[in-house]
């Protein structure tokens, strides 16, 4: 199903969450932070998380992202 995630720059908080969705809810990343990151880059040229954004994901993904 289609889903929308947005806010004003799309580099970091949108992107981020697009990037936690497929992680979850899809087989289209890796289960391991690094590998999905770089794979999300892939698919999203423009993502650019901001230092607090990318600390979040790497503190929390564990939480959200089953392996």
């Amino acid at each position: 199903r289609k889903v929308l995630i947005h806010c004003n720059l799309g580099e970091s908080r949108s992107p981020s969450i697009g990037l936690l969705y497929l992680a979850i809810y899809t087989e289209k990343l890796s289960k391991e932070f690094a590998a999905a990151e770089n794979e999300f880059r892939q698919i999203y040229p423009s993502y650019n998380p901001g230092a607090g954004m990318k600390g979040f994901l790497i503190k929390n993904w564990s939480n959200y992202v089953r392996q």
